[in-house]
């Protein structure tokens, strides 16, 4: 990644919607984000002022081998997976209007800088994401299966909760990063429910509501240890569509 392809300059409408989603951001974290999510946050010396992107992307390199790669849009299956796989993070490279605090239909800076690069501090993560991606680039010719990993990844990366100290706590980028999916996932008990592959895989979501369900993984550890089991159940919705 060169210097020039990440933003230099924010506008003063940016650098006050950062610090405001960043003054609730950093409350919920300490209160429910998982603790690989709240040492990758201080260790990426995140802080309410916006600033380069590119100190940030180093920070992240050094710390995890990890680059953040600017993406405008929806990208295909093969470019977004590929990225993952050579540990590069897709990221929006423009900040959400000051309309859209609470809840951004689209992934924007904010999200995927304090969403996500936290957690790929953590290079067990990182590896484990690599490891997913390499599973989906082995399946890019199969619709039913790509679907199905694009549901394990919205309902882990995005949306995604784990057991910790005998409590549930924030995963996914997309609940850390939303003030209202934050409070609809730790607020009613009912909306959750366990996490296994076969579920996962038979769940529908929406990523322009708020979500209905959200899946708890037994521990840390549990999560990062399933990649056997989605290439297994990966392999067999496959051979049941041919």
């Amino acid at each position: 990644m060169t210097d020039a392809q990440l933003p230099h300059s924010f506008d003063d409408e940016d650098r006050g919607t950062w610090s405001l989603l960043m003054e609730s951001c950093r409350t919920r974290l300490r209160q429910h984000g998982c603790a690989q999510a709240r040492a990758g946050f201080e260790a990426l010396e995140l802080s309410e002022h916006i600033e380069s992107m590119h100190a940030v992307d180093k920070r992240l390199h050094d710390l995890s081998g990890w680059h953040m790669q600017p993406v405008e849009g929806l990208v295909s299956d093969q470019h977004f997976y590929g990225l993952l796989r050579n540990k590069h993070f897709p990221t929006a490279p423009t900040m959400r209007k000051r309309s859209e605090l609470e809840f951004a239909e689209f992934p924007d800076l904010f999200h995927d800088v304090v969403g996500h690069l936290p957690i790929l501090v953590d290079r067990a993560y990182g590896d484990f994401l690599t490891g997913f991606a390499g599973i989906a680039l082995r399946h890019l010719d199969s619709e039913p299966v790509m679907k199905a990993l694009a549901r394990f990844y919205w309902f882990t990366t995005e949306t995604g909760l784990v057991e910790e100290d005998g409590g549930t706590k924030i995963l996914g980028g997309a609940i850390l990063t939303s003030s209202a999916e934050a409070a609809n996932a730790m607020g009613d008990p009912a909306r959750r429910t366990a996490l296994t592959v076969s579920e996962v895989f038979a769940t529908d979501y929406d990523i322009f509501d708020l979500q209905q369900k959200y899946f708890v993984a037994s521990s840390y550890e549990a999560l990062l240890s399933v990649l056997d089991e989605l290439e297994e159940a990966a392999q067999a919705l496959r051979a049941s569509h041919v």
